[in-house]
């Protein structure tokens, strides 16, 4: 599953998968985003990736860090008070790899969570919180 983080705001920039475990990976099935209004910086140890607004000092803890295995993504967001961070979006090509949401939608249009985000001909991600 190549993942590319976005550079400047948290979320992804590229995301490829490999629905049989072939090797196989598909073109990237992610819409990258417009220019963010605040500028965020990211900085990795390991499998883990942190987010930070600009000129955070490292110690401070990121507001948002993904953790990655061979076959899982663990967003881990963290809130201290003062502006939270934005909601993070998958923004996929629908034309391009028809995506579908599967799982209990609210009467304002959001879905509860755990949901299925399939991908077709790429895959499937189980999605929860």
């Amino acid at each position: 599953m190549p993942v590319q983080l976005a550079e400047d705001q948290p979320g992804f920039a590229s995301l490829a998968v490999d629905s049989l475990g072939k090797d196989m990976f598909s073109a990237n099935a992610h819409r990258s985003f417009a220019k963010p209004e605040e500028i965020y910086e990211l900085s990795h140890v390991g499998s883990t990736f942190a987010y930070r607004a600009s000129g955070t000092a490292a110690q401070t803890p990121p507001l948002l860090t993904f953790e990655y295995s061979a076959r899982r993504i663990h967003p881990h967001s963290h809130f201290a008070g003062g502006n939270p961070l934005s909601p993070l979006v998958l923004n996929s090509y629908h034309y391009d790899n028809h995506a579908a949401l599967v799982g209990d939608i609210n009467e304002d249009g959001s879905v509860k969570l755990p949901v299925l985000l399939h991908m077709l001909d790429l895959g499937t991600f189980r999605i929860t919180s």
